[in-house]
């Protein structure tokens, strides 16, 4: 059960990082447009944010080997997510305002839309390869096999929100959905960590 729990969040979590990049484009079009800068901004801001994620994750994973680290985490990403639709025209619009570059404005804005779920996010999947290796002789499969679920809820996450979702559904409604998925996957998480904990005692 434990690790259906791991491999279906990885796809939710992975699905939920990369919808909320293609809605945050959304949010930024009407101050900054939608051109090269908007997007390579949201690019390197993603992977900036993965980066650091990762480096959080697998650092923090050795020291606290626990599920729960993975639920704090969603919920952080999520409660952001839930917060963005009431503040985020005030920010982008002061935001625009006060930077004359938009090379540095489009920056800002994307790290303050993305940044922090990012990084949360980001940290899943160290935490899910730390917990699930059982054998050093399998460690190569695990690791692959986590990254590779949470690629392909990257891709569901990418076309089921441009093909799908935009469409039918505006910005903010898609954000709320994605608030309520990681807040279900952290839920999720805290209580199999409650519940291992209880196994084991």
């Amino acid at each position: 059960m434990r690790s259906f729990i791991i491999y279906a969040c990885a796809v939710l979590l992975g699905a939920s990082l990369m919808s909320f990049e293609i809605v945050a484009s959304r949010y930024l079009t009407p101050y900054f447009g939608s051109g090269i800068n908007t997007w390579a901004s949201l690019i390197a801001l993603v992977l900036f944010g993965m980066t650091i994620g990762y480096f959080i994750g697998g650092m923090l994973v050795d020291r606290f080997p626990t599920l729960k680290l993975a639920a704090i985490f969603s919920g952080i990403a999520g409660l952001w997510f839930a917060a963005i639709p009431s503040v985020t025209d005030l920010f982008l619009r002061t935001i625009m305002l006060e930077f004359q570059s938009e090379v540095w404005g489009v920056l800002v804005a994307s790290s303050f839309l993305l940044f922090v779920p990012i990084v949360c996010l980001g940290t899943y999947s160290p935490i899910a390869v730390r917990l699930m290796i059982r054998r050093v002789e399998t460690s190569g499969e695990t690791a692959g096999f986590i990254y590779g679920v949470s690629t392909f809820g990257n891709i569901v996450g990418t076309l089921g929100t441009a093909l799908v979702l935009i469409p039918i559904m505006g910005s903010r409604d898609i954000t709320y959905l994605l608030c309520g998925i990681v807040l279900f996957c952290s839920a999720l998480l805290y209580l199999d960590s409650r519940l291992a904990r209880r196994t084991a005692t």
